[in-house]
């Protein structure tokens, strides 16, 4: 009876070791399983061997498409060390391919460590996308003889010393990667029309990215009747990241090239232009116009293409490097239009935007001042059509020391949408106006308005974004307007001057907290008299002292401080005196107290 219970058992061991054999019933086998699942770049594929006898060791050698997918990792889970003791393993990854050798016991005391008998799962081989497609693919991992290593390896296993390869019957079982579909990446040429009468200016690279950008290649042609006289990162998201590699190529009468590596020196602290959600500023592409000469309201629209393989040694391809990989972006085109208007008249009128240079911060707001100037004439009126860009937005306008105030203009409005403001001014609406009633002659800019815009949040610090002039805007309205000046009932047109406004690391302060210590209580206005009668204090930020926002420190600071603290008194005005902020007004005449406080960036 003892012996049939035992050979049942037997029978029942070993139909569940064949079981756990490969299809056809192998003895010895070593496979690759799939990883990926079409969805992430990132995958796991387990390497597993079958053997009836336990396994002294193993060499691994396989190729894939190095195009199409890399292996970052082999056996980074340590397994081989953890699970079953290996003493020696040897890993080299190549471009298609990597190997693996494994000796289980190579040091004493010689313990005999092997890898059991049966189907085991001896490593986890991590691999990564390169590109992306239409729809997943598997891309296959192979196990190559004589192929990979120096001498070239063959795949094998170790039983009681003797190896077993393919000729040997080691039965070998091919493995698979999944890519996924990813979502495209998008170069583009911003479709640019300049001023009326511009012959020159800057065509935006724009990148609309789903994954943070590392680095880039731009690649640009041009139709004939531009010259591309420079290429530059002012005002750019690349400037604002801190690109630490630049070089940029220009092609007399055809194009040029720029290559960028964003974090090339030590101690790499890995800068990159973020995924916004919003199309980032790669670079600018300036030209200036070339062509015969435009009729009155005539324009020229010259063809801008990027290009692969047509610049440089080697040929160079537009590219974004993200996670370490080159990616092949979708690329649009684009082009620039430059106009001619009407016949250009001398003019002693100017129109400028933020000649005091006021910075904004990250989802802050900043007033942005228009100026004028006018060398021989006063003016009765103005119209201002102003371009800004679009990821700002207009809140407001403030005539506070202006010009148009100090005149007492019976007609202000302005609009704004869509990246166009509209200003319109008249002094007086009821002739005869009186000289002494208009805006002055000037040689020096006297300021028009101030216009409160707002940056988003997702604007980066450094980035510089354009305030300009455009004739022919219309705002939130339907009518075009132009930059003109009314002057004795004529329209004289105006030569514009545009700007720009920074994204910076504007100071933050609590308005009252002149000893800069978080609080505003006694010791304020403490170190405020110490300041301005002793000398003996040097305050950390003037703005903080400054409690009444006069633009000048002095005793009515302390008494408004006192005042607040003691009698009820309303509290210093913006920022106010419990949460540090910036300044939101201007100093007096435009200057600035100064403030080595804390950064709103950060």
């Amino acid at each position: 009876m003892k012996r049939m219970i035992w050979s049942v058992v037997g029978c029942a061991a070993v139909a569940l070791f064949m079981a756990a054999l490969p299809a056809g019933g192998a003895e010895y086998a070593m496979s690759l399983g799939r990883g990926g699942d079409g969805a992430a770049r990132e995958g796991v594929i387990p390497l597993s061997i079958t053997s009836a006898d336990p396994v002294e060791g193993f060499v691994t050698a396989v190729t894939f498409d190095g195009g199409k997918i890399e292996v970052t990792a082999i056996d980074e889970a340590d397994r081989l060390g953890k699970v079953y003791g290996a003493e020696l393993v040897v890993k080299e990854i190549y471009a298609g391919g990597f190997t693996l050798g494994v000796v289980l016991d190579v040091d004493s005391p010689f313990a005999g460590q092997t890898i059991p008998a049966g189907t085991q799962q001896v490593a986890l081989i991590g691999a990564r996308a390169r590109a992306c497609g239409d729809a997943p693919e598997d891309v296959p991992l192979t196990f190559a003889d004589n192929v990979l290593g120096r001498p070239p390896l063959l795949n094998l296993i170790v039983i009681g010393g003797e190896s077993k390869s393919r000729e040997e019957g080691l039965v070998l079982t091919n493995g698979a990667m999944r890519t996924p579909v990813c979502a495209p990446q998008t170069m583009l040429v911003e479709a640019t029309v300049l001023p009326l009468d511009a012959t020159s200016g800057s065509v935006r690279i724009m990148t609309e990215n789903t994954e943070p950008v590392e680095g880039f290649i731009i690649a640009l042609a041009h139709d004939a009747g531009a010259a591309l006289d420079s290429i530059t990162l002012q005002g750019t998201a690349t400037q604002a990241a801190g690109a630490e590699f630049v070089h940029s190529v220009l092609y007399p009468g055809q194009g040029g090239t720029i290559g960028v590596v964003l974090d090339f020196d030590p101690p790499y602290g890995g800068q990159t232009i973020p995924a916004t959600g919003h199309a980032m500023h790669l670079a600018n592409y300036n030209f200036r116009y070339t062509g015969a000469a435009l009729p009155v309201g005539g324009s020229a629209t010259i063809a801008l293409r990027l290009v692969d393989n047509v610049f440089g040694t080697p040929k160079l391809q537009n590219i974004l490097v993200q996670g370490g990989l080159s990616e092949f972006p979708v690329l649009v085109n684009g082009s620039v239009t430059f106009r001619r208007g009407t016949v250009v008249q001398e003019s002693d009128v100017d129109f400028y935007v933020n000649l005091d240079a006021r910075k904004i911060s990250p989802g802050g707001c900043a007033e942005i001042g228009y100026y004028y100037t006018s060398k021989t004439r006063p003016i009765q009126g103005l119209s201002i059509a102003s371009c800004y860009d679009k990821r700002l937005t207009v809140e407001g306008m403030n005539l506070d020391g202006s010009a148009t105030a100090a005149v007492n203009a019976e007609f202000v409005h302005h609009h704004a949408a869509n990246g166009e403001l509209i200003i319109g001014i008249l002094v007086d609406s009821t002739p005869p106006v009186s000289v002494d009633r208009m805006l002055p002659s000037t040689e020096e800019p006297l300021l028009v308005a101030r216009i409160k815009f707002c940056a988003g949040a997702n604007i980066l610090c450094g980035e510089c974004l354009p305030i300009g002039f455009c004739n022919g805007a219309s705002g939130a309205g339907s009518v075009p307007i132009n930059n003109r000046a009314a002057i004795f009932n004529e329209s004289v047109p105006a030569n514009l001057h545009a700007g720009e406004v920074c994204v910076a690391a504007v100071p933050a302060f609590k308005r009252g907290d002149c000893n800069f210590d978080g609080e505003v209580d006694i010791a304020d206005p403490a170190a405020t008299m110490s300041y301005v009668f002793l000398g003996v204090y040097h305050p950390p930020c003037l703005d903080a002292c400054d409690s009444n926002d006069d633009g000048v420190i002095d005793l009515a600071d302390t008494v408004k401080t006192l005042r607040f603290l003691f009698k009820f008194g309303s509290p210093p005005p913006a920022p106010g005196p419990y949460v540090a902020g910036p300044d939101p007004t201007p100093d007096v005449y435009g200057l600035d107290l100064g403030c080595a406080a804390g950064d709103a960036c950060r």
